[in-house]
């Protein structure tokens, strides 16, 4: 089933919009960078927003003085955990919807990347 039939929405021929489908995952993904390229002012501030995001996150893995089972290091994995709403559809999962966007592993993964960082 298309969004389109789900929410009774009519598309018209020079509407500029994926009609995903909603039942399962579609191939399609989203490029992030694609934010700095866009001249709206919306976006002005993405990449410095994401820059402190990153630093932020950063500071957390300092202070943990890479002790993984810290309170710091524990508050660094839990920022960088950015789960996908279910309603995007978005990626790969198996037999669902609901994605994992960037779940405990990957978020782990990009701490001791911080680390390593920080310490090179």
């Amino acid at each position: 089933m298309r969004f389109t039939d789900e929410f009774g929405v009519t598309r018209h021929d020079d509407d500029d919009w994926f009609d995903q489908e909603c039942t399962a995952d579609t191939l399609l993904y989203v490029d992030p960078f694609l934010v700095f390229d866009d001249t709206d002012p919306f976006w002005a501030e993405t990449h410095t927003k994401l820059t402190e995001f990153f630093e932020l996150a950063m500071s957390y893995v300092i202070e943990s003085g890479g002790v993984r089972r810290s309170a710091p290091w524990r508050k660094a994995e839990r920022m960088l955990t950015f789960p996908e709403p279910k309603e995007f559809a978005l990626g790969l999962s198996m037999g669902h919807r609901a994605g994992s966007g960037t779940g405990a592993d990957f978020a782990r993964r990009m701490a001791e990347a911080l680390d390593i960082l920080h310490t090179h």
